[in-house]
């Protein structure tokens, strides 16, 4: 039987913690499908010159409890195109329409992408990113803004390490009947967000838009047996518990 505990009972479990820091886990060489940004030149990740959370404007961090669904498609696309092509195929088939769920709890960020036939369940939890990959098995990947796998306890929209204060632009007037809007732009980027919530809306990236949905739900987020198992083996061997 594949039972399951919840991530505040693993937590009661393994807390208090010992601040010793143990060697990183090998590196997991599985594709990635995520929004990653490219790399430049001399960054050591996507993410390396990201400011801290609480530094951005927007909420960067999500309270507990909340969570955010982002869909993603090709820019200029429609609602009623991306529910048409999404019933036909069943779920996102190409990089350019991807589906992406962050639930947001007390220490634990559960992420779920589903992308070209794929679909993938990450716990953020600890310092560590836990995951079952269908070709490698078990994984537990120590998080990082220098690493693919990023601290989404902390950064709860990783794809906006971009936009930090100085990228805002005036803020456009509000028309009838709409909420205030603050943008934030680069070269190549673009943030839509609420200007009365903070709350990110739309991200314009490239030939990519990102929407964001949000809803309120405290249900515990429940941890699998084997990724129970696996991240009390890390722990314990990087010296984090006895």
């Amino acid at each position: 039987m594949n039972k399951s505990i919840t991530c505040a009972a693993l937590l009661a479990l393994l807390c208090p913690l010992s601040q010793a820091a143990g060697p990183d886990e090998p590196i997991d060489k599985s594709e990635e499908t995520g929004e990653m940004p490219v790399k430049k030149a001399g960054q050591l990740s996507p993410f390396s010159d990201a400011i801290t959370p609480e530094a951005y404007t927007f909420r960067m961090k999500l309270p507990a409890g909340t969570n955010v669904r982002i869909n993603i498609r090709k820019t200029g696309e429609t609602t009623e195109q991306a529910s048409i092509d999404q019933s036909m195929s069943g779920m996102p088939d190409t990089p350019d329409k991807m589906r992406i769920e962050r639930d947001v709890r007390e220490h634990v960020v559960r992420e779920r992408k589903i992308s070209m036939g794929k679909d993938v369940t990450r716990f953020y939890m600890l310092g560590y990113c836990a995951f079952d990959d269908p070709r490698m098995g078990l994984n537990v990947r120590r998080t990082s803004v220098e690493s693919t796998y990023q601290p989404l306890n902390d950064y709860n929209f990783p794809e906006l390490y971009w936009a930090w204060p100085d990228t805002r632009r005036p803020d456009p007037a509000a028309k009838d009947g709409k909420k205030p809007l603050r943008i934030y732009k680069n070269a190549t980027n673009t943030l839509e967000v609420d200007g009365e919530t903070g709350l990110p809306m739309r991200f314009i990236e490239g030939s990519r838009e990102h929407r964001y949905t949000y809803t309120q739900n405290n249900e515990p987020i429940r941890l699998p047996q084997k990724i129970q198992v696996g991240l009390q083996k890390v722990l314990k061997r990087t010296g984090r518990i006895k």
